[in-house]
């Protein structure tokens, strides 16, 4: 934690054993053991991201970030340490640390012990739920404060439901009204986030939602994400995909092909009403194509194969921050890989930046004719009405 942002440090009670909670809950001492002997809860306390909220009118602006939590045997209370924090436009996440509370926000979900009991169970990552307004709000916040900061451009990562994760189909949304799903989820926060963020917003995607129009596990439906998005970022990664997928001769033009098509199909499911602006892979994944190809020139294809299709911009990703491999964009200069989809005549000029077709004598004739059949059934529709 950057001491810059720390207004001080207290220790303070987070709960009394064998009192009753504000919820009414009644915990025994041996939630404490429970509590530090959880991965998830040391996790957080490492990162510094196990928050509490403080009581008082004068603690609205902070946060409380707890650094350890100490076994008080003589009050038989658990006490935490606590480094006080600003937060950004006053916003704090509400995080608490008893058992059915603990990161109170977190998707979680229950497995069956050997006593047969449901036992609640965390994920090796931990989810705010994508249904509270308050997980949108303190986002939102976030972006604004980015934005008076002087950025220009907000981009919201994992934006989704998980993917993954033991019982998965067992977790439960707090915040799921009755007949709200995972696409009325995610638009409820870019619409909050439209209305409340005076600056260009942009999503990051998997790249199966932005190949194919489908908002299946994740919520991520482009077509509907659309309308409250300036720009979307799918990550086509090869990697990501199964080896087989576009994997045909000549092999090694396939990161060429997938940024090629999947550029292309993303703006068209999109409707071509925001910034297709792809994740470009610029890193090594231990997957059969990788270990086969992976190198400068795997990034140098799939850069070039974003600039053939939708030429609207790309960014790089390497989750180490090692961008050795990169190379000066390559502006207008000529592809000279093999793959077919390179030649002149497989450019997208409809959506691309060649221009617009014009529409041959033909077609408009086609189209005038047209026009005077409907104007001439008008015509007799209206004589029928007056008549009646």
């Amino acid at each position: 934690m950057n001491n810059r942002y720390i207004l001080g440090t207290f220790k303070g009670t987070v709960l009394k054993f064998n009192s009753p909670t504000k919820n009414g809950r009644i915990y025994d001492s041996c939630i404490y053991n429970q509590i530090k002997s959880d991965p998830v809860v040391n996790e957080q306390l490492k990162n510094d991201c196990l928050f509490v909220t403080m009581d008082g009118e004068d603690l609205s602006h902070v946060a409380g970030i707890v650094t350890d939590l100490i076994h008080n045997e003589t009050e038989d209370s658990m006490k935490a340490i606590v480094d006080v924090v600003n937060t950004p436009q006053g916003r704090i996440l509400d995080k608490l640390l008893s058992a059915n509370q603990t990161v109170s926000l977190t998707v979680c979900g229950y497995e069956t012990d050997d006593d047969g009991n449901k036992v609640m169970t965390y994920y090796d990552e931990n989810w705010v739920d994508p249904y509270c307004p308050e997980v949108w709000e303190y986002d939102v916040a976030i972006a604004k404060e980015l934005i008076a900061r002087g950025f220009d451009e907000v981009q919201f990562d994992y934006i989704r439901f998980p993917t993954d994760g033991t019982n998965l189909s067992n977790a439960q949304y707090r915040w799921q009204s009755p007949g709200m799903d995972k696409e009325s989820a995610l638009i409820s926060f870019l619409s909050y986030a439209r209305e409340n963020i005076n600056a260009p917003i942009g999503i990051d995607i998997y790249g199966a939602n932005g190949w194919y129009r489908t908002a299946a596990r994740t919520g991520q439906d482009v077509e509907t994400l659309a309308e409250f998005v300036d720009v979307i970022c799918p990550m086509f990664y090869p990697s990501h995909f199964e080896n087989k997928f576009l994997n045909y001769e000549p092999y090694e033009e396939r990161p060429y092909r997938i940024y090629f098509y999947g550029t292309y199909r993303n703006t068209v499911i999109a409707r071509n009403k925001v910034v297709i602006r792809p994740w470009v892979q610029t890193f090594f994944l231990n997957v059969p194509y990788d270990r086969q190809f992976y190198n400068a020139e795997y990034v140098k294809k799939e850069v070039f194969g974003v600039r053939d299709s939708v030429n609207r911009g790309y960014m790089h990703w390497n989750n180490a921050g090692n961008y050795s491999n990169l190379a000066v964009d390559p502006a207008d200069k000529p592809y000279k890989g093999r793959a077919t989809e390179a030649k002149p005549e497989y450019r997208k000029p409809a959506i691309g930046a060649k221009e617009e077709r014009k529409p041959s004598q033909a077609s408009i004739s086609i189209q005038e004719e047209m026009m005077n059949k409907i104007l001439l059934w008008d015509s007799v529709y209206n004589q029928d009405s007056e008549n009646l």
